[in-house]
């Protein structure tokens, strides 16, 4: 196994899914696979909105401001989270119900684990 890897998170391909680098979801022989957590870099343009409502029903999830703006909506919660100075961030327990939106071009550090893939639509 490689002790030093380098290379640029937007440009890799780490298994198909786009801004993923550390999880289930990398190659099974790569230094990236992991199942106790997750790790995406997210760019979204301005105006991208999530598709209708998600729910990870085991993992719990967080995610960090790098720049941009960024809302999460909670409907169960009744709660509105707005990112928008570099650092904030929104963790949520699992079975927490969110959108999310792009109120300007945006990046994200998200992190969730387990590393189990159990993301669901509940509404489109």
């Amino acid at each position: 196994m490689d002790k030093i890897v380098k290379g640029n998170v937007e440009e890799q391909d780490f298994g198909g899914k786009k801004g993923w680098f550390i999880g289930h979801m990398a190659c099974p022989d790569s230094v990236f696979n992991n199942q106790n957590f997750e790790v995406k870099w997210a760019v979204q343009s301005k105006g991208w909105k999530e598709k209708g409502f998600g729910v990870c029903e085991k993992s719990k999830t967080m995610c960090v401001l790098i720049e941009g703006k960024f809302l999460f909506d909670f409907p169960g919660s009744e709660e509105k989270v707005i990112l928008s100075k570099r650092g904030d961030f929104v963790f949520w327990r699992e079975g927490e119900i969110y959108s999310s939106e792009t109120l300007e071009d945006s990046v994200l550090l998200v992190i969730r684990w387990p590393s189990i893939g159990d993301k669901k639509y509940i509404s489109e």
